[in-house]
């Protein structure tokens, strides 16, 4: 039969492990399937209807063929009557056996509704003798109970639907069968789980896996100390910056150094820088376009740098340490601390934080500039001043009409393409396009 059929090869009808699950996969293998059906129902001498004894009256008349299907709890029976009222009188009349004929249809009487229904399920006449019980003219089941469709398992099939030898119901028919149907997909469903847990989480399997690991981490623990891990396994700003191939490596920040500036007694501007183990760098902060710290009248510029100092009165970072006071080299002061007035962190030492008024990071009292100028650099505008929202933030008067501001989200970062160095970056200004405050991201390579 595969021969007949428009699809015949399997792998064009089930979905592929990476197709979706959409219409445009999906839809494709439904019409497929339809087509086959089609090929497949023209192939059996009768359709797919409800079981009808066709021999009802003339035992000359051929059954149902091997494979031919009939549909079971389809119907229901008051509209199954009245739709087919004709063919089973006609069936009644012509069978010589019957009698007491059946009256002219009504489907307003209930007498003659349960006569027709009567006769089309099958009923003894007791003109016919005793135990002699005529067939049933059609058979469609309880329509109360699934849909069920049943296939012909010989050829001149004449035998009822409740004979399993001559009829195999396609669907599940009892509640041990969709017992059956749940068992088997809870056993798969553990069986693939089983497969997805062995393969991705490595169940059952730790000891491989840790032994694996162990080529890359001398010590696997639950615990892995970046800043003592062996050299072999950092990546420095090089290697993943400049190769077409990602690279992998343990990258770290060893220093986070944050300025404040404070002005007016507040701090509404901040300076950031982070170093990283691999040589990558990070400057970001908030800055006020009319801070005269980053103004430069010569060249009528905003400069915002990069290698500012690291501990500045002017701006008013503070740096404190914390330390234990003493008396002279060798005589450290101590407190009885109780439980009641113990003082973290609970040492019988008087701990002190003192300011100081020098600081080095990696020796140098200036936080490091960026060894090129590829590095990459976003800004972003802030309409705000310290008292809240800037309304007027357009210095220009545009007359009494509206303007339309048809400014791309990146203007300030295109203000400043060409104006980076690798220790600063400026903006122009007494421009329409600098806002109150700015705050900018730039990251690349440090100069170390």
């Amino acid at each position: 039969m595969a021969h007949n059929l428009v699809v015949s090869e399997l792998s064009n009808l089930f979905l592929g492990p990476n197709d979706t699950l959409n219409q445009e996969s999906m839809n494709p293998k439904f019409l497929a399937l339809k087509q086959n059906d089609v090929v497949i129902n023209d192939l059996f001498s009768n359709t797919i209807g409800v079981w009808e004894c066709s021999w009802y009256y003339d035992s000359s008349v051929k059954g149902y063929s091997i494979g031919d299907a009939v549909w079971l709890n389809t119907e229901d029976p008051d509209d199954f009557v009245k739709s087919h009222a004709s063919l089973i009188k006609h069936y009644t009349d012509f069978n010589s056996q019957i009698l007491n004929k059946l009256p002219d249809f009504d489907g307003n009487d209930s007498s003659v509704m349960d006569a027709y229904k009567t006769a089309m399920s099958g009923y003894t006449d007791v003109n016919l003798g005793k135990g002699v019980v005529l067939p049933p003219i059609f058979d469609i089941g309880d329509y109360t109970k699934p849909i069920q469709l049943a296939i012909s398992l010989k050829n001149n099939n004449k035998s009822l639907l409740t004979d399993d030898t001559a009829w195999k119901k396609l669907f599940v028919n009892t509640d041990e069968d969709e017992d059956n149907v749940r068992d088997t997909i809870d056993r798969k469903e553990q069986t693939v789980l089983k497969i997805h847990l062995r393969d991705y989480h490595l169940e059952n399997h730790e000891d491989e896996a840790q032994a694996k690991l162990s080529d890359y981490m001398n010590e696997p623990t639950s615990f892995a100390y970046y800043t003592t891990a062996p050299a072999s396994m950092y990546k420095t700003y090089e290697d993943y910056s400049s190769s077409a191939k990602p690279l992998y490596g343990i990258d770290y920040v060893r220093y986070s150094i944050r300025k404040p500036i404070v002005s007016d007694s507040v701090v509404s501007q901040c300076q950031f820088v982070r170093y990283w183990k691999s040589g990558m760098i990070e400057h970001f902060g908030t800055i006020a376009t009319d801070n005269e710290m980053f103004i430069d009248k010569i060249d009528n510029v905003l400069k915002i740098p990069f290698d500012w100092t690291i501990l500045d009165s002017e701006s008013g970072a503070r740096a404190y340490e914390r330390g234990i006071l003493v008396d002279a080299s060798n005589n450290v002061l101590t407190a009885q601390e109780t439980t009641q007035s113990n003082v973290p962190p609970i040492d019988n030492m008087i701990n002190v934080v003192y300011e100081k008024s020098d600081v080095k990071v990696d020796g140098k009292k200036e936080a490091r500039a960026f060894a090129e100028v590829s590095y990459n650099l976003s800004l972003h505008a802030i309409y705000q001043n310290q008292n809240g929202i800037e309304e007027d933030y357009i210095p220009i008067a545009y007359g009494d009409t509206g303007m339309t501001q048809n400014w791309n989200s990146n203007y300030l970062t295109n203000e400043v393409l060409d104006r980076k160095e690798k220790n600063c970056f400026t903006l122009k200004l007494g421009t329409r396009v600098l806002p109150p405050y700015v705050s900018y991201y730039a990251v690349g390579k440090g100069e170390f």
